[in-house]
């Protein structure tokens, strides 16, 4: 009697990283001397906000501006390609980035993942010009980075599979609209206001948190919460 012959388990190809990419190789240059030219300017890249087209968006005290700016940095876009890399590896998979700014997490996401759409969405006229500027200057393996001009509230995210948003400057009322129009198995990241929502929670760095962990004044919780992200899906957790 013939033994049936196992069917061998494939193992799925990782994300692209840069550990992941032997140093000796042209491959681990290039992608080098992207990252390089994404995040030349470091933490200090700023371009004019055009203050007048964030008027009357909702934040979450007066005197707060939805204009002012802060992104994530390279290494906190590489935490979140680490913790969702298998939503990542999807080839299928689309990502949005609220209030993109600059365009360097879009940039980032599209050179080391596998998503079929990396796409930013900006109000600035200004830093989506910059924005593009950068993403033109570059190459992409795969996807090309996109950019939309507008209020994130009102876009079409129904292909939307990964969202990220810093809405450390914004009111819930923002969070909650998002949560009502994306669609129910999106992965929603987002930087502030999770603590009541009782969702998982991990490290990521941006340009104004990271030293907060190293400053007096501040007590535990509020270092906690300013460096951390949190994230669930727009449904909820199923128990």
């Amino acid at each position: 009697m013939a033994k049936k012959k196992k069917n061998k388990k494939q193992e799925k190809p990782k994300v692209r990283d840069v550990k992941d990419l032997k140093p000796d190789t042209e491959l681990y240059e290039k992608t080098i001397e992207t990252l390089k030219e994404i995040y030349k300017e470091g933490k200090y890249a700023w371009t004019d906000p055009d203050e007048e087209v964030f008027e009357g968006i909702a934040t979450t005290a007066p005197g707060i501006s939805a204009s002012t700016y802060g992104e994530i940095t390279m290494t906190g876009v590489s935490t979140i390609l680490a913790k969702f890399q298998s939503a990542f590896h999807d080839p299928n998979a689309v990502f949005y980035d609220l209030g993109c700014g600059l365009g360097r997490m879009v940039n980032q996401v599209a050179l080391l993942s596998n998503v079929k759409r990396s796409v930013g969405v900006e109000l600035c006229p200004n830093r989506l010009a910059a924005a593009r500027n950068l993403a033109e200057s570059l190459s992409f393996p795969a996807a090309q980075p996109e950019f939309l001009e507008g209020d994130f509230l009102e876009q079409d995210y129904s292909d939307a599979t990964i969202v990220y948003i810093d809405n450390t400057m914004y009111n819930q009322e923002v969070t909650t609209k998002l949560l009502s129009i994306l669609p129910p198995d999106c992965i929603f990241i987002y930087q502030s206001g999770w603590m009541s929502d009782h969702v998982p929670s991990f490290p990521v760095e941006t340009t104004y948190n990271q030293a907060y962990g190293k400053k007096e004044g501040h007590d535990r919780l509020f270092n906690y919460l300013s460096t951390h992200c949190a994230w669930r899906p727009v449904k909820g957790f199923e128990f």
